[in-house]
């Protein structure tokens, strides 16, 4: 739906459920490709199993205008690999899942624009807080205008320190700053068992 409320499109598609994991969760990652013009949406996520049990959830959704931004951030993808060789380039390796074993080896990443003709680096900075709010880890990358050259978007990928953490919640963000354009910023939270 529009900000209006106008319904953009309707996608179904009938899934059988995987068996459940070790623990006896049972969980599907379904990845959705939605053409999006910039703009502000929400979209609905719908399930009906067989017999009649049915749920929903709205989640809001922001599309930059990529090509008139001068920095802007795509959404952050997280893959999950425990045991596999998948690498976050492989969709079927993306997970909305965000409660790890700290042996799990769990990739993020996510795609930073710059407006066509933009000649300034950008610094993009990741924090990582505990449940307290205290600092757990910091890393700062500068991207050079010339790495924007080649099709002005450079990903940026990040394996998360799971085996050195303590059990608990975490809060990743990921902020992008340029000279003479405002910061943004996209976060995630995980939690370690």
């Amino acid at each position: 739906f529009d900000p209006e409320g106008r319904d953009r499109g309707i996608w179904r598609q009938r899934v059988t459920p995987a068996p459940s994991d070790r623990s006896g969760d049972s969980y599907l990652n379904i990845p959705i490709e939605l053409e999006l013009k910039p703009g502000r949406y929400a979209v609905r996520v719908g399930v009906e199993r067989e017999g009649g049990a049915a749920g929903s959830v709205y989640a809001h959704l922001d599309v930059p205008d990529f090509r008139s931004a001068p920095i802007a951030l795509s959404g952050i993808v997280i893959s999950a690999n425990s045991g596999s060789s998948r690498s976050v380039e492989d969709p079927k390796s993306w997970t909305t899942q965000r409660t790890f074993k700290a042996t799990d080896a769990v990739d993020a990443a996510i795609h930073v624009y710059q407006k066509a003709g933009g000649n300034l680096p950008v610094t993009l900075t990741t924090h990582i807080r505990d449940a307290r709010g205290e600092l757990v880890s910091s890393l700062s990358r500068t991207i050079s205008h010339d790495e924007f050259a080649s099709g002005g978007a450079v990903t940026h990928r990040l394996s998360l320190p799971l085996k050195d953490s303590a059990p608990g919640w975490y809060l990743v963000t990921l902020e992008a700053n340029s000279s003479g354009a405002p910061a943004i910023a996209r976060h995630f939270s995980f939690e370690i068992r």
